[in-house]
C-alpha cells in the first residue's frame, strides 16, 4: 500500500513544481522584459529636417564645439572631434583612441568617413560641411545643430539661450539623458 500512494504524491509535488515555474515566469515569452522603457530610436529635428536617430548611437563624430562639455560630463564616448577647437583639459584632447579631423579651416572629412559613425553632430563652425559630410556617411544620421547668433539676427542673446536649451534636450533624447537635461536646463 505505501507504496502505491509514493506514486500519486510524487506526481502532485512534481504537477505543483511545473506550475510554480509556469507562474513564475510571468508571461514572459523569451522577449527581453527588463522593464526598460527606452526607446530604440528618436525623432529629431534640426536645420534641415526631421531624422530618425538611434537612442545611444555607435562611433558618434561631434564637430560642434557648443556639445563638448555636454557629452564629456555624460560619459559619451566619441570617434573623432576637431581637437583643435576643444579646451586643451578636455579628455577627448588628450584620448588617442579619439581621431583628430582638424579645425573648420581645414577639417580632415575623411576621417569621419573611416569612422564609420551612426551619427554625426555640426554646429556653428562646420555647418558648411554638412553636405560634403552627407555625401562621405550617407548611412549616418548627420544632425546640424546650428544656431543663428550672428549680429544681423534680431535677437542673437535669446537664440543662444534657446539653443543651448534646445541642443541639451536634443541631446538628452539621443544619449538616454533626459533627466540630465532637464537639470542642466533648470540650472
Amino acid at each position: 500500500m505505501k507504496y502505491s500512494i509514493k506514486w500519486p504524491i510524487l506526481a502532485l509535488v512534481l504537477v505543483m513544481l511545473l506550475v510554480g515555474c509556469t507562474t513564475a515566469n510571468n508571461g514572459n515569452t523569451g522577449t527581453n522584459n527588463n522593464n526598460n522603457n527606452t526607446p530604440e530610436t528618436v525623432e529629431i529635428t534640426d536645420a534641415h529636417g526631421t531624422w530618425t536617430v538611434p537612442v545611444n548611437p555607435k562611433n558618434v563624430v561631434s564637430l560642434d564645439n557648443r556639445t563638448f562639455e555636454t557629452l564629456e560630463d555624460w560619459g559619451i564616448e566619441l570617434v573623432a572631434v576637431p581637437k583643435g577647437v576643444m579646451p586643451a583639459e578636455s579628455s577627448y584632447v588628450s584620448d588617442e583612441s579619439v581621431q583628430d579631423i582638424g579645425n573648420h579651416r581645414e577639417p580632415n572629412l575623411e576621417i569621419i568617413a573611416a569612422a564609420q559613425p551612426e551619427l554625426v553632430i555640426i554646429g556653428q563652425r562646420f555647418a558648411s560641411y554638412y553636405e560634403e559630410i552627407k555625401a562621405l556617411v550617407p548611412d549616418a544620421v548627420v544632425l546640424d545643430l546650428n544656431f543663428d547668433v550672428s549680429e544681423t539676427s534680431s535677437t542673437p542673446g535669446e537664440n543662444l539661450v534657446n539653443g543651448f536649451i534646445d541642443t541639451t534636450v536634443t541631446l538628452g533624447k539621443i544619449f538616454d539623458k533626459n533627466d540630465e537635461a532637464t537639470q542642466l536646463v533648470a540650472d
